[in-house]
């Protein structure tokens, strides 16, 4: 189905793998692109909703549990201060998305572009593909997010004159 696929455990008993809980790396637009008709797989049980009168009741599978979740490493490899390097991936009016690795893509916003672009466009600065640095500023594991600033990196013409005159 184009949300899922369903997962016979046993004769008569199915259990669902919700398109959202296919994969960490990369968000699935629809099963076949993971899964085919006939796979075996191993997945965990994430609930069960018994049958009632009314309902024939429901058991939701995951299949990426199965595998480690990419984001509990996220804040030993991409420590706070330290700089990392990767490819724009999309560029919205509010900044940029940069993929520091699959299934992290994180935000510059317009702010933190350029010292002397913040009121510009990020497509003044950048392109989709542009291969970038940035620092990371701050790490939110709970909601899957690190921001990022690409300005920090830019010696400024202070930076650079102090850096000239020590």
């Amino acid at each position: 189905m184009d949300f899922g696929a369903f997962v016979e455990l046993e004769p008569g008993l199915e259990g669902l793998i919700h398109v959202s809980e296919m994969a960490w790396d990369r968000k699935v637009s629809h099963p076949s692109d993971v899964l085919h008709q006939g796979d075996r797989v191993d997945a965990i049980v994430l609930s069960v909703k018994p049958p009632t009168a009314s309902d024939a009741g429901r058991i939701s599978l995951g299949l990426k549990q199965m595998l480690a979740d990419p984001w509990l490493e996220v804040e030993r490899k991409f420590p706070v201060g330290s700089q990392i390097e990767g490819p724009v991936t999309k560029i919205m009016n509010f900044g940029a998305f940069v993929q520091i690795t699959p299934g992290s893509t994180d935000l510059c916003t317009s702010a933190r572009l350029s010292p002397t672009a913040a009121s510009n466009h990020p497509r003044d600065v950048l392109r989709e593909g542009q291969q970038v640095k940035a620092l990371v500023l701050a790490i939110d594991s709970e909601k899957r997010q690190i921001k990022l600033s690409m300005k920090q990196l830019i010696p400024t013409s202070i930076d650079e004159y102090i850096a000239e005159h020590r």
